[in-house]
């Protein structure tokens, strides 16, 4: 079946129709990608920022109750008025007999009677939770080592609970401790909490830069990010309203204030703050591109071996249709081909059965080679035929040899002379050409030669008259048919 030009037309038009589809398909899967990638971030992000500042409300929390017990005046131990249910004293005495005191890194504990000690170590966002003693302990006095590793997070806390009495020590590098006794019975725990509440009515606001170091929202921001997932260089930035007061950023404030990661700081005291923090990732670009990068290659090979297959298709459809017209072309020649040695043959052998042809030799002998050459030529015809396979794979091959021009002149001159003589035409040769040799396929030239010949005669008024001469042109040999 020949394909016609608007049945390729309209296949070349589908196929790009479905590529540019599934192009399309494939950049709103790239897209949404980016943006659930982008929104996931987001959500952690902000996550993570809410668990910074619950952490410093912790923290917050914990000053607050750490000055809701003190009262004013030196060191020692300390009762509020009309209150015995907590003490602070930074050497400690509870109200069952026992005593503590922090010492270079050494909690010292002396108990009036054996019972069971429990010693806990936590950091100031409650992180880093360490038992360091949970036994019976004897009457006397007892020390306590303090892991190593606690006097490099820099504020910690140090909880020694009995029986009936919890302690908690704050310590802090640079600081002297701060310790807390609390009585464990409910109705004395009830005046701590509101002795607490008392404190935080009569709060004044504080700035964050009084109440937080940079080093320690730093840390807390850390340890928040790698929590959720978070792991980009970051900068940050405390501000009230418009002035930054806690930050750690390389860029300026202006540019801190634009990042979409906001969040309020809001302390516990009950009074207004216009602090928020700003969270910025300056290599965030660079991150959402290699996180991409991988699912871009994939598409782009998918795309792109896509792409060649939808090209070697349509490449072949074109190739096709252009072998069809070959074909018929092929099949017209053949056509011609086959015709003019048949009529040939005929025109001869109509001829040897004229009488006074069958009486001369020569004549006969003639005929008889104008019917074997023609014969030849249809052989060779077959043989072309065969070679549809080479024509099908766009490929002819030629055999190329040395031949003479004039002879196959001269032989196709005598073929076409009986399709002359018989119109009561003439040909005349004039094979003038010095040099007559060249390199070819003798089949194909032959060929041509026949054809020229053959549609001189075919297309000549009345009686034909044919003029066959050769010369040289520099290198070129012409030939001239007219």
């Amino acid at each position: 079946m020949r394909l016609s030009k608007n049945k390729v037309g309209a296949i070349v038009s589908l196929v790009v129709c479905a590529m540019a589809g599934l192009v399309y398909l494939q950049v709103r899967l790239l897209m949404n990608s980016v943006e659930l990638k982008q929104e996931t971030f987001r959500r952690n992000v902000v996550a993570a920022m809410n668990f910074a500042v619950e952490k410093l409300e912790e923290i917050d929390a914990r000053n607050i109750f750490f000055r809701s017990v003190q009262t004013p005046g030196g060191p020692g131990r300390k009762n509020h008025p009309g209150d015995t249910s907590f003490t602070y004293s930074f050497a400690t005495s509870g109200p069952s007999g026992i005593s503590s005191q922090m010492e270079n890194g050494k909690l010292r504990v002396k108990v009036d009677r054996p019972q069971r000690i429990i010693v806990r170590a936590f950091g100031a966002l409650g992180g880093l939770d360490t038992m360091i003693v949970d036994s019976i302990r004897q009457m006397g006095v007892h020390d306590i080592s303090i892991p190593k590793e606690r006097f490099k997070t820099g504020l910690y806390y140090v909880q020694l609970r009995t029986d009936s009495t919890t302690m908690t020590t704050k310590v802090e590098p640079g600081k002297q401790s701060v310790s807390v006794t609390v009585d464990d019975q409910d109705l004395r725990r009830g005046r701590v909490v509101k002795r607490i509440a008392d404190t935080f009515t009569d709060a004044q606001w504080v700035p964050a830069s009084r109440r937080y170091s940079k080093d320690l929202v730093d840390s807390i921001l850390s340890l928040s990010l790698l929590t959720h997932d978070v792991q980009l260089p970051y900068e940050f930035g405390i501000f009230s309203d418009d002035s930054l007061t806690i930050g750690r950023t390389s860029r300026s404030a202006a540019q801190l204030l634009t990042s979409e990661y906001r969040i309020p700081v809001i302390p516990l005291e009950p009074v207004p703050s216009h602090e928020s923090l700003f969270l910025t990732f300056p290599g965030y670009r660079t991150y959402l591109m290699g996180a991409l990068l991988p699912e871009i290659l994939s598409s782009i090979v998918l795309l792109g071996v896509i792409i060649f297959c939808f090209a070697y298709t349509i490449r072949t459809i074109v190739r096709q249709k252009e072998f069809a017209g070959r074909l018929v072309d092929f099949i017209n020649n053949m056509t011609h081909e086959f015709k003019t040695p048949i009529s040939t043959i005929a025109l001869a052998s109509e001829a040897m059965t004229q009488p006074d042809v069958r009486g001369s030799k020569t004549k006969i002998s003639r005929f008889t080679k104008v019917i074997t050459d023609e014969n030849r030529r249809m052989r060779a015809q077959v043989d072309k035929i065969l070679q549809m396979a080479a024509l099908e794979e766009g490929e002819t091959e030629f055999e190329f040899s040395a031949i003479d021009m004039h002879d196959i002149i001269e032989r196709s001159a005598s073929n076409i002379e009986l399709q002359v003589t018989a119109r009561n035409g003439a040909i005349s040769k004039h094979l003038g050409a010095p040099h007559h040799a060249l390199q070819g396929d003798a089949i194909h030239i032959e060929n041509v030669i026949h054809n020229l010949l053959d549609n001189a005669v075919k297309y000549s008024g009345g009686e034909p008259r044919i003029d066959l001469s050769t010369s040289n042109e520099g290198r070129d040999l012409v030939i001239t048919i007219a």
